[in-house]
């Protein structure tokens, strides 16, 4: 062959083998990216699997804890197992936290006072799963203390309704260093994390945590597509060009990547395991050294050579690193089965026949079997005939929806006793959607159920019922459930008394109404404590119950009773004469029961304080009606007396002073006033009389005087013992402290008239720290002047001590007492923010204590001066439409020397006045008269002239008194019945009070 042909062979043959090494060198890179992305698709998966697992357990162990009703309404017990799951799982939790409804914090452990009532509902996944009701996971947060974080929040649900969460802190630095932070591929080759939104949870260079991955990978479209289909959840391999960050100068080269999304709660992350493609060049670097130094016969062998090299590196590597993934994953699965078999929960998983695959140690404990006698077997073989039969048709329904919660069964143990469980679970799928198997978790309620239906019997037997038969019921009841001697409902009032309110005694009869004045009994115990159990020894725990020793009483249990506001009502025990074996949940069967006794405690008060407030508006009622009469007898009373007193004094005057007729009308008169007293305490026991001038007295003078009067209207056989130095001052009107001492002992002195005795008057001054009773009577606390009277004569019964101060009551002879005397005393002590007491027994006499407010103001001293009684000559328009009155006035007038026109009507008066305004000085007008009143009769006087005086005069009226009388213009208001001196110091007065100020 010539040169030229050698020549034109040499290029070809050159070109064929640098065809055959390109095309070579191009299938061998393609299978080691292929195997590359095999290798990193292993590594994803593993990690994505156990992210998975460890979520999964974790969410059964969240969710028993939710399904707990002590963590559930988070009581002490409650608490106790949040702090043991902590304690278990130390390792991979930073803490277990209780939020409530509302998204506040109610519980933390470990325990964090700062922690407690923070709001969280602000928390993107907080407002999750309050809306949604179901488990979430947070994204990667900082945590207090500066640790990258994950949030697990599980609901906490009862019948539907959210009761909130109970959720962990998971360091995601523990989680990123377990199944993420040893996939390296080659030097260069990492794995990192993101989140459905793009943010990346992990990377090995730190100062791409947290940041947005659409941001950081603008720019780079292959790149920004792959990030897209890892943020929708969805799986593949994509080759992408992007920083290659292990460079110094971080220039762009292309990568190659498998991601793979990672389930679990409410949402997914997605893993990416990715590395730089001249990581995957580097096996073949031999091919591109030696391609300018071997001769083109030489490329085969050479690229036969590389090839082969490479395929056996690439082949030990992968050999290797399954081998390394194979032991990851055993160890993960290792981590996952101690996880599993020592959940303190039941789990169960179940094949598609319904078959069980596989149990752990509480699922056996429950049912008492050992692993093999039941791996393989119909899981119906361990359910009672009635579920069994209709399992199939359930599990169909389970498999379709593919998760149920809460699923009753009542199964058979081995021992052949039957037990109530519920199952929660879920069903897994493989990658074309068809069922592999059941993941359930198992929880024996057994105890939970008979304690229902012990509620329910209990409470059920007793509807329908109130008051003793409501609390016989109670007991009895109880007494039966407990399989005890007895129960005992009992009051406590708020003496620390306890009473029974029914008690089924040992021997099976009832007891009602005794009590205990020892604090050591063991139902005070209770209500001090709230629940106590004593199950044996209960009589050397409390030596000094006689009950408890009579009975021969071994056990005893009680729990407290209290109302809505926490206050202690009573408490509700039982009791046995040996050791009680307790059912399940009674703790919380007898609180029920207590709630129940302590609302019909309530609603017995309720009753007997409405009974109580039904005597009183009776009485209050009745106190009215008296008032309205008093009223009426007092305005007809005191006209009547006016005309007795005026005639009597108008005959009087003209009678000389010492002569029989003089001294009988003197008796009249005096008479008269004693029933204008008469009047006066009838008005101040109705309470119609808020006239009175109160001003201070002092007390001990008054007595003084009054015992003086007294000592000469009393029996010689009744001596007056007389203790009564005291400078005591009190706010009142004299003439009231005197009515108060003279109608006590008047009732003193009636109950020594036959033998005769001893009326001792005592006053004293007193302190009177904090309220106090006696005899009955509450004393508020301050300073008082008490006013003692006693006697020594036949006293009282305590039937007639309870209605002594009712008015118009009296043990006395018809004609020897009104009834009035001390009811009016009763009123007077009560005006005055005093109180008033009686101690009596029948032939030991009777004491009286009245407790009168005193006052630092002194009293106000007036020389006493009888002045002659003042006269006149003015003219003078006197107006009472009772003609006697009328009558008597004028001449009364008259007689001192006044010049008087009078008027029987209000219309006539008002014509006269209209007819002879200038010649009248002043009116005088009695208030109550038909057409026209006193009072419209002023007005209209005051129209036609404005300075004239008007004195304006009634009976009794409660439509007018001295203030407002005198605002409308009239200058003196005056009560009757007027004695001659009293209407002319009113007349002279007001006259010259016209012309001081004219």
């Amino acid at each position: 062959m010539g040169f030229k042909k050698r020549f034109i062979l040499l290029p070809f043959l050159l070109m064929v083998f640098g065809c055959a090494f390109w095309a070579v060198y191009g299938e061998v890179k393609r299978q080691t990216i292929a195997q590359l992305n095999v290798q990193q698709t292993i590594l994803a998966r593993q990690a994505a699997k156990g992210i998975e697992v460890f979520f999964d357990h974790f969410g059964h162990a969240l969710g028993y804890l939710a399904s707990n009703d002590h963590v559930r309404w988070l009581d002490d017990e409650g608490k106790q197992l949040m702090s043991a799951f902590l304690v278990s799982y130390s390792h991979d939790i930073l803490g277990v936290t209780r939020m409530d409804a509302s998204g506040r914090i109610v519980y933390t452990e470990p325990f964090m006072p700062g922690a407690i009532d923070q709001d969280i509902s602000y928390q993107r996944h907080v407002q999750q799963s309050m809306r949604t009701m179901k488990s979430v996971v947070s994204d990667v947060f900082r945590s207090v203390q500066g640790y990258p974080c994950v949030a697990y929040h599980v609901p906490v649900l009862h019948e539907g309704k959210y009761l909130g969460t109970v959720a962990i802190l998971l360091p995601f630095e523990n989680l990123a260093k377990r199944y993420l932070q040893d996939i390296r591929v080659g030097d260069h080759g990492y794995a990192f994390v993101i989140t459905p939104e793009g943010t990346r949870l992990y990377c090995p260079f730190q100062e791409h945590g947290g940041t947005n991955t659409f941001e950081t990978y603008r720019g780079f479209p292959e790149a920004l597509a792959m990030i897209s289909e890892m943020a929708q959840g969805h799986e593949g391999v994509a080759s992408y060009h992007y920083y290659d960050y292990a460079e110094g100068a971080s220039p762009v080269g292309l990568r190659h990547a498998v991601y793979v999304p990672v389930h679990f709660a409410n949402t997914f992350w997605s893993i990416a395991v990715t590395t730089p493609e001249r990581q995957v060049l580097s096996v073949m670097r031999g091919f591109t050294d030696r391609w300018l130094g071997i001769i083109v016969g030489l490329i085969c062998a050479t690229m036969v050579y590389g090839y082969s090299l490479v395929r056996a590196w690439t082949v030990l590597r992968e050999e290797r690193q399954r081998k390394q993934a194979e032991a990851a994953l055993c160890e993960s699965e290792a981590r996952f089965r101690l996880l599993y078999e020592d959940a303190p929960i039941g789990y169960q998983s179940l094949d598609g026949q319904g078959c069980l695959l596989e149990v752990n140690r509480a699922w056996l404990g429950h049912l008492g079997y050992q692993r093999e006698e039941v791996i393989g077997r119909w899981f119906g073989d361990f359910l009672v005939a009635s579920d069994a039969k209709s399992f199939p048709e359930r599990f169909d329904r389970f498999k379709t929806a593919g998760e149920v919660q809460g699923v009753a069964f009542e199964m058979i143990h081995r021992d052949g006793h039957r037990l109530q469980v519920e199952l929660d679970g879920r069903i897994s799928r493989d990658e074309y959607g068809r069922f592999v198997q059941t993941h359930c978790t198992m929880r024996d309620v057994t105890q939970q159920r008979q304690a229902e239906q012990a509620i329910q019997a209990l409470v059920s037997g007793s509807m329908g019922t109130i008051g003793q038969e409501f609390f016989d019921g109670i007991v009895q009841r109880l007494a039966e459930w407990l399989r005890c001697d007895g129960a005992v409902i009992g009051e406590i009032d708020e003496n620390n008394q306890f009473t029974i309110l029914s008690l089924m005694a040992a021997h099976g009869t009832l007891v009602h109404g005794r009590t205990y004045e020892s604090v050591e009994v063991p139902g005070l115990m209770a209500a001090a404590n709230g629940f106590s159990a004593y199950m044996e020894n209960a009589r050397e725990s409390f030596p000094n119950d006689r009950y408890l020793e009579e009975y021969q009483i071994h056990s005893h249990l009680g729990t407290c009773l209290r109302d809505n506001q926490g206050r202690v009502l009573g408490v509700l025990c039982a009791y046995s004469r040996t050791r009680l074996e307790l059912p399940g949940k009674v703790e919380e069967v007898m609180e029920i029961l207590a709630s129940k006794a302590s609302a019909e405690i309530v609603r017995k008060r309720m009753e007997q304080d409405k009974a109580t407030m039904e005597v009183q508006l009776r009485q209050a009622q009745k106190m009215e009606a008296i008032g309205t009469l008093a009223g009426g007898i007092a305005h007809d009373f005191n006209n009547i007396l006016a005309a007795v007193i005026g005639y009597a004094e108008l005959v009087q005057l003209g009678i000389p002073e010492g002569s029989p007729e003089h001294d009988n009308l003197q008796q009249v008169l005096k008479a008269s006033l004693r029933a204008k007293q008469l009047v006066q305490q009838i008005l101040l026991f109705s309470r119609q009389r808020g006239d009175m001038p109160i001003q201070p007295v002092a007390v001990g003078s008054v007595i003084g005087e009054s015992l003086r009067l007294l000592r000469a209207s009393l029996p010689s056989t009744i001596e007056i013992y007389d203790e009564t130095d005291c400078c005591g001052v009190v706010q009142a009107d004299p003439t009231q402290i005197q009515q108060i001492l003279i109608n006590l002992c008047t009732n003193a002195a009636h109950a020594m008239k036959k033998t005769g005795g001893l009326l001792t008057v005592r006053l004293a001054d007193v302190n009177v720290n904090g309220n106090s009773s006696t005899e009955g009577v509450v004393v508020k606390s301050g300073r008082y002047v008490k006013l003692t009277v006693s006697d020594t004569g036949h006293g009282m019964e305590s039937a007639v001590q309870e209605r002594i101060f009712d008015p118009y009551f009296t043990t006395k002879n018809v004609g020897e007492g009104s009834g009035l005397g001390l009811a009016v005393v009763h009123g007077i002590v009560k005006r005055l923010d005093g109180a008033v007491s009686v101690a009596s027994e029948p032939g030991k006499g009777t004491t009286f204590e009245v407790y009168l407010p005193s006052c630092d103001a002194a009293p106000e001293r007036k020389p006493v001066e009888m002045a002659p009684i003042p006269t006149g000559c003015e003219s003078v328009l006197w107006v009472d439409d009772d003609e006697v009155l009328m009558k008597v006035g004028e001449q009364m007038l008259k007689q001192l020397g006044y010049q008087v026109v009078g008027a029987s009507s209000s219309r006539e008066a008002l014509h006269i006045f209209g007819q002879r305004a200038v010649e009248f000085d002043i009116v005088v007008t009695d208030f109550t008269m038909p057409q026209m009143t006193g009072m419209m009769l002023a007005e209209e006087i005051l129209k036609l002239r404005s300075d004239i005086p008007i004195i304006l005069c009634t009976g009794y009226s409660d439509q007018v008194d001295g203030d407002s009388a005198k605002a409308r213009g009239v200058r003196e208001f005056v009560m009757k019945p007027l004695a001659l001196r009293e209407l002319a110091e009113v007349i002279r007065r007001t006259l010259d009070d016209r012309s001081r100020n004219a």
